[in-house]
């Protein structure tokens, strides 16, 4: 066996003496590679063809930061903080003796979440004492498993000792199960004693114990006496160790003719088992908007409780696909290989130890790595060394566009480049995209120029995206994310840049959220905030005054940033008059409050009030376009049509669409779906229907200037300085990225899939995909039915909240006039 494991690092490149034994040996041992690949690494499963020679295109190991793991407590650790993760509701805190640690269950319910690798017959062992006095009852007890009674139990008074639950596999759930004990009665020791205790108590829990169904040893006093701290799936060098009742699931894509292969020791009693599930398109049947479909309604459950499974995996149902490797196992110690099919594609390689518990017992995977059959003519392995793309620091490809303007369509460079933001407006409420808003100006603009069909804000709120939008970077790298979060000066903005290759910059802004305070005047020499009450028109006299006065032959950088979508929805008195004189003076004058006082239930949210406040934006926009229009004239007169004009939103609004109203609060389409055109010198007007985001503007915008990007930035440059458009690649992934209140939360988006999820402890939770191309909206969660898929979402946030490390969050204590803005806004 030492030799096999001396030769499985050889073939891999990580031999004990390193790369140079590897290629001295090379020249000795080419003859013999075959030989070597196929005598020494195993018989292959039956069927599959025998391969000549095999390359390395995924180490495990490294992988392993991604996957999924899930371990099932074999004890859990009653007493401790690390056992509180098991804990629902219905328990006080760990208390007593350090030797006898428990907690009390109280009230008429007490809840144990139970992580399960794989489903099958199991036991839980619970040490249980009742709360005991004169004359007490006995304590009787219903258990529900995942909403099913499956056991009734009685602990008789002043007894002790542990009570044994068989969980059935057809009603456990894979990732946690949801154990329920309903107490027949509670009581508290000021009632019954006449102690100081008001707790209403049941019975003490002082520990838990979850066993294989076989298992006699399961308990107090069993195998297991203590949690471990070897109960977690984890790599150690070049191994990956899984204790026994542990899962890891591995989202990659396989190569063509792949195989796995590791060398395998087992320690103790137990089985290493493989299950390879395709990522498979199901058949839509029935309309998403109703949830009607091959798995029926969309799913109900809590991801942290568990959701009802609506297929099982491992036996290939029509729901989830078919395995290409179906439960394959191993319970003796020895080098592996299998195959694992002939076609490419994302696939989960599920491994799962299962065996008798015990402190040390599990399966050691030394060397895992998923090889490919060497062709001849094959160049060096082209997978990155832990089988995922950086999709933070690796160049998009590009393809040009068929719109390349000609030799006698370019023009000179553009005299002034326009970034004209406007504040909360979502992309589907403009004329020129089907909204229902007439918004003639936008829809002209959008006619000369670059439009973005589908632009997705980094963030659902403005701190946080224009961040994004002027230093082209995601918002845990310029960590502009929370309430007093400023853009930290070591960043650099598209002001500094530009400022720095001779460019006069100006900005006029009428958002709190991006001030001097924040930090947004880093490279501008003229930097107005006109308050959060100035109107679009307001705007534009300040504009036509710059103008006016402007002494200067430097090419031009303007940002103009206008509130008026913003809630509160008040537009001005006369505009609104004329286009809504059916609503009431006094909701636009209190149209914040009132939002919040539905938000928080003092008001019920009524259709016509709804239809009011919806009508109350949607004049802002109309506003907004008139505004625009007037805006577009100013640069006309002052001899700035020739300028290279973009018009950008943060983010959008909520209405109630998935419970939420106004922004920063979810990462659903209406929050993040803005509107993004560019107009100028050379630009051919189209429509692409792409994915794009806002950390695309800061390279897109220098591009098109003929200007170079920094290094390391991950957006992509739409145009280039002939005007011409490039095109990302067709894989291409979006990230959108929320932590203002509560807990982080990410979303991924391929352009057909979305996954929307919190983030606690690094971890994504609470996870909901939604597929794009029958559900735009986003109302029907589909994660049930594409498992695959949404794995591999989670990982890919996983990498990215590894290798986007939090920036600067740097803060700022900020003054009261900015207060009172903020507030009037309804950020604090």
């Amino acid at each position: 066996m030492a030799y096999v494991r001396w030769f499985f690092r050889i073939l891999n490149g990580r031999g004990p003496s390193g790369s140079r034994l590897v290629s001295h040996l090379a020249s000795y041992l080419s003859p013999l590679n075959g030989l070597l690949a196929v005598g020494l690494l195993l018989p292959t499963g039956c069927g599959s063809p025998e391969p000549v020679e095999l390359e390395t295109a995924l180490d495990l190991v490294p992988a392993l930061q991604w996957a999924e793991s899930v371990v099932e407590p074999a004890n859990l650790g009653i007493g401790s903080e690390a056992g509180r993760q098991f804990l629902g509701s219905g328990w006080w805190a760990n208390e007593g003796p350090d030797q006898d640690r428990f907690v009390w269950g109280i009230g008429q319910t007490s809840e144990l979440s139970l992580p399960i690798a794989q489903r099958r017959d199991l036991v839980l062992v619970l040490d249980l004492r009742p709360f005991t006095y004169p004359s007490s009852p006995p304590q009787q007890a219903t258990v529900e498993l995942n909403g099913e009674r499956i056991h009734e139990f009685t602990l008789e008074p002043g007894s002790r000792g542990p009570v044994r639950l068989a969980l059935p596999e057809e009603r456990l759930k894979e990732g946690p199960s949801l154990l329920k004990l309903h107490w027949q009665w509670s009581r508290s020791p000021q009632e019954a004693l006449g102690a100081r205790d008001a707790r209403q108590l049941a019975a003490a829990l002082h520990g838990a114990w979850l066993c294989e169904a076989t298992q006699t040893d399961c308990g107090p006093g069993g195998a297991v006496k203590s949690p471990g701290d070897d109960r977690r799936v984890r790599a150690q060098g070049d191994r990956i160790w899984m204790p026994w009742g542990s899962r890891a699931d591995f989202f990659v894509e396989l190569p063509a003719n792949a195989w796995l292969q590791t060398d395998l020791g087992i320690r103790g009693k137990g089985r290493l088992s493989l299950t390879v599930l395709p990522q498979t398109e199901l058949p839509q049947t029935g309309s998403p908007e109703t949830g009607s479909s091959e798995t029926g309604s969309p799913q109900t459950g809590s991801p942290e409780t568990g959701s009802p499974q609506t297929g099982s995996p491992e036996t290939g149902s029509p729901q989830t696909g078919s395995p290409l490797v179906r439960a394959k196992g191993w319970s003796e110690s020895g080098p592996i290989r299998v195959f694992l099919g002939a076609d490419p594609g994302w696939v989960r390689l599920r491994l799962v130890a299962l065996g008798e518990q015990g402190e040390q017992g599990g399966a050691r995977l030394e060397l895992p790595v998923i090889a490919r059959t060497v062709s001849e003519g094959a160049s060096d392995v082209d997978a990155a060394e832990d089988g995922f793309t950086d999709d933070l620091a690796a160049a998009e490809s590009t393809v040009a566009s068929d719109a390349e303007p000609s030799d006698s369509d370019r023009e000179a460079a553009p005299e002034a480049l326009v970034v004209y933001s406007i504040d909360t407006l979502r992309a589907d409420r403009l004329g020129y995209r089907g909204g229902p808003v007439a918004t003639p100006t936008f829809d002209q603009f959008a006619e000369e120029s670059v439009v973005f069909e589908q632009l997705t804000a980094q963030s659902p709120w403005t701190k946080a995206s224009m961040a994004s939008i002027f230093t082209g970077l995601w918002p845990r790298v310029h960590g502009a994310v929370n309430r007093k979060h400023l853009l930290d000066d070591r960043l650099v903005t598209l002001a500094e840049l530009l400022h720095a290759s001779g460019w006069a910059t100006a900005a006029i802004v009428t958002n709190p959220n991006i001030t001097e305070t924040f930090g947004f005047d880093q490279g501008f020499e003229f930097f107005e905030y006109l308050g959060e009450t100035a109107p679009a028109q307001e705007v534009n006299q300040v504009v036509e005054r710059f103008l006016s006065q402007r002494q200067d032959d430097r090419p031009l950088f303007l940002w103009v940033h206008i509130l008026d979508p913003h809630s509160p929805y008040d537009p001005p008195a006369d505009f609104r008059r004329r286009r809504l004189p059916e609503v009431p003076e006094e909701l636009a004058a209190s149209s914040l409050d009132v939002v919040n006082d539905i938000r928080s239930g003092r008001l019920p949210a009524e259709d016509q009030l709804m239809d009011q406040l919806l009508a109350l934006y949607h004049t802002e926009i109309a506003y907004s376009d008139a505004s625009f229009a007037r805006f577009l004239e100013i640069l006309e007169r002052f001899g700035l049509a020739r300028s290279l004009v973009t018009v950008i939103s943060d983010h959008g609004e909520e209405f109630l669409e998935h419970g939420n109203l106004e922004h920063g609060r979810a990462l659903h389409v209406e929050s993040l779906d803005v509107p993004w055109m560019i107009r100028g010198p050379g630009v051919s007007a189209q429509r692409l229907t792409e994915q794009a985001q806002h950390m695309d503007v800061l390279p897109t915008l220098l591009a098109a200037l003929d200007m170079s990007p920094p290094q390391g930035l991950e957006g992509h440059a739409w145009i280039t300085a002939d005007g011409a458009v490039q095109r990302p690649a067709a894989d291409r992934l979006i990230y959108s990225h929320l932590h203002l209140d509560g807990d982080e939360r990410m979303s991924v988006s391929d352009g057909s899939f979305k996954l929307i999820a919190v983030i606690r402890g690094g971890e994504p939770v609470w996870c909901r995909l939604f597929d794009l191309r029958n559900d735009s909206k986003e109302m029907v969660d589909v994660i049930d039915r594409y498992p695959v898929r949404a794995g591999r979402f989670k990982s890919l946030l996983r990498q990215r909240l590894a290798r986007g490390a939090s920036g600067p969050e740097t803060e700022v204590e900020f003054d009261e006039e900015t207060r009172k803005s903020l507030e009037a806004l309804g950020y604090i």
